[in-house]
């Protein structure tokens, strides 16, 4: 009884023992693996079939049975090219053939497994792709792995294949290049990856799907067939797609994209092209009505785009080719309704374009505007550029469009009626001052600096960033003008080539310097001037003549000529000159005049002869003549300098205001009516210096000189009457002083008081 006992309580401690052990194994297989020489014979089985790996650890899990943990997969056995790392690997091993060293590994299983995938294994930092929950069958068969309900999320698209692959005993690896420079395909690989993690998807992962085939022992007969992808609703930079879809197939080392659609919200794309991995080339055809401002203007590669706006996506196909090397080449067309660039908005839009390398091409383009069309052709390749234009567009509605100092020099024009411009340009780069070629504009009804005429028509030559306008012609309602300029378009600078006109003076003033008009309103003509001029960049000059009556408005007074001719010569950084011609009632006025860059006057002589004393406005009254000669030179610190010698014949001083406070004197002196005044007169810093004021009459004058200060209008002035009376005038012009007598030089003798005309003096003793 008691032997019994003992054999239940040993047989009792042999199943413990032997459960412990067989838990502190399994435990110890689980969480520290089996050793190295477990991990051997599980690499020399994958090695069966062409891979070579290291595993980490080696683990048995209760569930999944034998674990290899992270596994790394090299291209042969010196391990420096990483193929891929997967995390973990369940693993179908035929224990009896293992013993046996029969090839043993039957299946793999990858559950949420992750798996790190070099693109280039072979490259010293390849691009690496990231792979998340991976779940696949992996069947390992001699002669070939075939690789069942594989999927897994990569760079955030959910992708499932299934294929074969044969031969994997005979894998030899990939061709070693550990040297080699980036490749073309790296950076377009690169480029394609940084667009797919640019990518959103608002309605779950998109889906990849595709089956393969290939032989292990020769890589580039790899074949992709029945490729799928399909999303919806995806978000790049804040632009939506609403669908995409695409077919796409590898066989012979080529990538062929076999349909491509793209929708969003304005229109939809259709594309296909193809990537030859050996040659590196690839070409693509496209169909599109996509937003493109919204698809790429988000881009900071793209920035023009967010210049352009369209209610309706643009029409645009395009087929082109890539190579490896970097050459594009490209044809396309492009076509649209309403659409805003920079805020301009325009009607349509269609235009030809092409481009191989450096050379593009720009054909039938035409842009429509409510105000006109613009049509043109453009080329350019190295060392050759051409431009033809023809714009019947409103150029203020291009403003906006245009660098600042144009539009300054475009916001002086207003059109009526738009513009027509054609222009033929030819150079070696499109540059003005590498350019050359003609054109001609008319215009309608304009405005020029607020000047307006009828139209105008001119033909012009571009040569060395100047444009030389010529057959200018411009027509008013009160006459014509014609000639020739150049423009610099490198400096602004506008030189008169020739000029005649036969228009309003202000007015061609005006066209040609603002301030110059200024200068002229207080002329009135009863017929225009005939202008005539010449010029270069050295200087010019003008002749002007007017063969009926006009007056000048001159310190409130009215100057009237009947007729008059001028010559004016001007040369840079020099004062110009002007010679005046004038004649009035029988007289002549000649005056020679210096003319500052400011417009501003800086020396005058002035010789009259015989001038009716009333075409000098009320300086002299009605009747009378003018003669003498009249000084003027300007200083800084004297503007009013100037120095006169004029004699008046047969004046009425009555009339004469200047000269009306004497006449009260003069009538008690027994002078006529008809006075004779004979003036010598310096003036400067406000004084008038008289060295002679002379009244005649009959037998009598009255001589005298001093001064007058023009400030305080006093006089302080001093002579004789016919030789034998003394005289001094002092007081001011409004209330002289007279003196009279022998002492009157000495402040003795009469005096004469004058508060106003008509009154006797009063001699006083």
């Amino acid at each position: 009884m008691k032997l019994a006992r003992l054999l239940s309580a040993y047989r009792w401690l042999v199943v413990a023992l032997t459960l412990a052990g067989l838990s502190w194994a399994g435990y110890y297989a689980y969480d520290k693996g089996f050793g190295r020489r477990w991990r051997a014979l599980l690499a020399h089985e994958f090695k069966r079939f062409g891979l070579v790996i290291n595993v980490r650890r080696l683990t048995l899990d209760p569930f999944r049975g034998l674990v290899a943990q992270d596994v790394d997969i090299f291209e042969d056995e010196a391990m420096d090219n990483l193929l891929a790392q997967v995390s973990n690997l369940s693993l179908d091993i035929n224990y009896a053939a293992l013993f046996q060293h029969e090839p043993a590994l039957n299946a793999v299983d990858l559950r949420d497994a992750r798996l790190l995938i070099p693109l280039q294994p072979n490259r010293d930092g390849s691009l690496r792709l990231y792979a998340g929950s991976v779940q696949a069958r992996i069947y390992f068969i001699p002669g070939r792995i075939e690789i069942r309900q594989l999927s897994g999320d990569v760079l955030g698209i959910r992708c499932t294949a299934s294929g074969t692959l044969i031969n994997p005993e005979n894998f030899s690896g990939l061709s070693p290049d550990a040297n080699a420079r980036p490749h073309s395909n790296d950076r377009f690989l690169s480029g394609i990856i940084g667009e797919i993690q640019r990518l959103r998807s608002a309605k779950g992962p998109p889906q990849l799907n595709f089956t393969f085939q290939g032989d292990m022992a020769d890589l580039a007969s790899l074949r992709i067939e029945d490729g799928s992808f399909q999303a919806r609703q995806i978000e790049r930079l804040g632009y939506r797609l609403e669908d995409v879809s695409a077919e796409f197939k590898v066989e012979q080392q080529r990538l062929e994209v076999r349909r491509m659609h793209l929708r969003d919200a304005k229109g939809e794309a259709l594309a296909s092209g193809s990537w030859d991995f050996v040659s590196g080339d690839k070409t693509f055809q496209v169909r599109t009505s996509l937003d493109l401002p919204a698809l790429l203007g988000p881009d900071p590669r793209c920035l023009w785009a967010r210049d352009w706006s369209f209610p309706r996506g643009p029409q645009v196909e395009l087929s082109g080719a890539v190579r490896a090397d970097g050459h594009v080449r490209f044809l396309g067309s492009v076509a649209c309704d309403q659409f805003v660039y920079r805020g301009v908005g325009f009607l349509s839009l269609h235009a030809n374009f092409s481009k191989d390398g450096l050379t593009w091409m720009l054909t039938d383009a035409e842009v429509g505007h409510r105000t006109g069309t613009l049509a043109g052709e453009v080329l350019r390749r190295p060392g050759e550029f051409r431009l033809r234009l023809q714009s019947g567009i409103d150029p203020q509605a291009l403003a906006p469009l245009l660098a600042s100092s144009f539009q300054e020099r475009l916001a002086e024009w207003e059109f009526q009626a738009s513009p027509v411009l054609q222009v033929n340009l030819r150079g070696d780069a499109p540059f003005p001052d590498r350019l050359t070629g003609s054109g001609q504009i008319w215009l309608g009804h304009t405005k020029f600096r607020g000047v307006s005429f009828n139209s105008g028509s001119a033909r012009f030559q571009v040569r060395d960033g100047v444009i030389n306008f010529d057959a200018v012609r411009i027509a008013r309602d009160d006459g014509d003008c014609t000639g020739a300029f150049a423009f610099d378009a490198g400096n602004g600078a506008l030189t008169l080539k020739s000029l005649e006109a036969k228009v309003s003076p202000v007015a061609l003033a005006t066209w040609l310097r603002p301030e110059l008009s200024r200068q002229l309103e207080g002329f009135r003509f009863e017929q225009n001037p005939a202008v005539v001029a010449e010029g270069d960049q050295d200087g010019g000059h003008a002749r002007l003549s007017v063969q009926a009556p006009f007056t000048y408005r001159l310190a409130g007074q009215q100057l009237r000529f009947d007729s008059a001719d001028a010559a004016v010569n001007w040369r840079p950084g020099q004062p110009a000159s002007v010679h005046f011609d004038g004649r009035a009632g029988g007289g002549t006025w000649i005056a020679d005049l210096e003319i500052g860059a400011d417009l501003e006057l800086q020396r005058s002589a002035m010789q009259l002869s015989d001038i009716p004393c009333s075409d000098v406005g009320s300086l002299l009254g009605p009747a009378g003549r003018l003669s003498g000669t009249v000084e003027f030179a300007a200083a800084a610190d004297d503007p009013l300098g100037f120095q006169a010698d004029l004699t008046a014949r047969g004046t009425q001083l009555q009339q004469a205001a200047p000269l009306r406070a004497f006449l009260p004197l003069l009538r008690s002196l027994q002078f006529g009516d008809a006075i004779d005044v004979a003036l010598q007169v310096n003036g400067e810093h406000g004084t008038l210096r008289v060295p002679r004021l002379q009244f005649a009459s009959g037998p009598h004058h009255l001589d005298l000189s001093g001064a007058i200060q023009l400030f305080g209008a006093s006089l302080d002035l001093s002579g004789n009457y016919d030789g034998r009376l003394n005289v001094r005038v002092s007081g001011t012009l409004a209330e002289p002083v007279w003196e009279t007598g022998e002492n009157a030089a000495n402040g003795g003798g009469f005096e004469c008081r004058v508060s106003g005309l008509g009154k006797m003096p009063q001699m006083t003793e």
